[in-house]
């Protein structure tokens, strides 16, 4: 089974406790594409938050989605996040 864990990309505090007992990690967030702060706050700083947080609690697998042949979109700002994200995977 899974549980689902609410927390909040954008408060890496709130995302500290609700690592603990977690093997595995698939995350699905995203912004808007309309809202390019968002885009900034959550699909690219917050996740590096969770990858970091995620890289110090020892979590086993993070499954990030993606799609293939991404750098074809690079112009898009969120397939750019997107690719900075895989780079830090």
């Amino acid at each position: 089974g899974a549980d689902l864990i609410k927390a909040d990309l954008q408060s890496p505090e709130t995302l500290v406790d609700s690592l603990k007992g977690v093997k595995y990690i698939i995350d699905a967030s995203t912004s808007r594409l309309s809202d390019l702060d968002a885009l900034e706050k959550v699909d690219l700083k917050g996740k590096l938050n969770l990858i970091s947080l995620a890289k110090k609690a020892k979590i086993k697998n993070y499954i990030f989605y993606s799609f293939l042949d991404i750098e074809k979109y690079s112009f898009i700002p969120l397939i750019d996040a997107k690719i900075k994200i895989e780079k830090e995977l």
